[in-house]
């Protein structure tokens, strides 16, 4: 049968009422359902589609694609709980299930979790699941310094958050590194700022050094213009307050500051900074 849980290219071989069949390279068919039908499909051609299990438990076909395919990694919002579990949004008609022993802790309609999509020992369904120790490590790293990469945020730990690279690798972004706010669930692109020889990859959400103040700097500015041209911060606010006026730690907003300073395009006075 064709494989589950796979975007994968088969032959349309016939038509009937529900739609058309395809068929993979050992002859077995799945159905595509008539509402993925278009008008230019014809008996022969090849179709890429994904292959997964409807609300019925029948393996279908469909040419839209989900957000996570089988063995991949990243995350996805919860659509609804119940006792046994929650169905997250995956891009298609039905939710994916992640059972109950899947994940830890509570989990409610709007959060955001990071998982990988797996086939279910028991039923061989396709579920999603927290636990990525089979699909993540850091035992091939395939990054490098200074690579830009995206990252999700899987675990808030005591110094910063555990995230995953690209879906493969293990990073650590650490509290004193942060540039923004930042959850669990949350996607982004980040910058590898150190590989160490046991293996550990930490990570910054913005590029390291000049670049990376003269980002925040043109950020700042913007963010001034934004608010009529000043805002009620200053360089001896607390991190509390220019985080949430920000977005920035107090060290990356010192620089950027710093840097508006310099250039004569801000003024501080009376508790603010203005624009000059």
């Amino acid at each position: 049968m064709p494989t589950a849980g796979l975007i994968q290219k088969l032959h349309l071989t016939r038509f009937t009422e529900n739609g058309a069949y395809l068929m993979d390279g050992n002859g077995d068919e799945v159905l595509l359902p008539r509402r993925y039908l278009t008008d230019t499909m014809r008996e022969g051609d090849t179709i890429e589609a994904f292959v997964y299990f409807d609300s019925e438990d029948r393996m279908v076909a469909t040419t839209e694609r989900p957000k996570l395919t089988l063995s991949q990694v990243g995350a996805l919002e919860v659509v609804s709980s119940s006792r046994m579990g929650v169905f997250l949004d995956w891009g298609l008609p039905k939710d994916i299930f992640m059972p109950r022993p899947n994940y830890r802790g509570d989990l409610r309609a709007g959060d955001a979790v990071v998982v990988a999509i797996e086939r279910d020992n028991v039923s061989g369904r396709l579920v999603a699941t927290t636990k990525l120790g089979n699909y993540v490590s850091n035992n091939n790293i395939l990054v490098e310094k200074d690579q830009q990469v995206e990252i999700a945020v899987a675990e808030r730990l005591e110094r910063g958050f555990r995230v995953v690279i690209d879906g493969r690798n293990w990073g650590m972004i650490y509290d004193d590194q942060l540039s923004c706010r930042v959850r669990i669930g949350d996607t982004m692109q980040g910058y590898v700022s150190r590989i160490t020889e046991l293996g550990r990859i930490d990570v910054m959400t913005r590029k390291s050094g000049y670049d990376g103040v003269r980002e925040a700097s043109d950020e700042l500015f913007r963010l001034l213009v934004k608010n009529g041209g000043s805002i009620e911060i200053h360089d001896g606010s607390s991190p509390e307050e220019i985080a949430a006026a920000t977005g920035m730690s107090k060290k990356l907003f010192k620089k950027a500051l710093g840097g508006l300073l310099k250039e004569g395009r801000v003024v501080l006075g009376e508790g603010r900074i203005r624009l000059k």
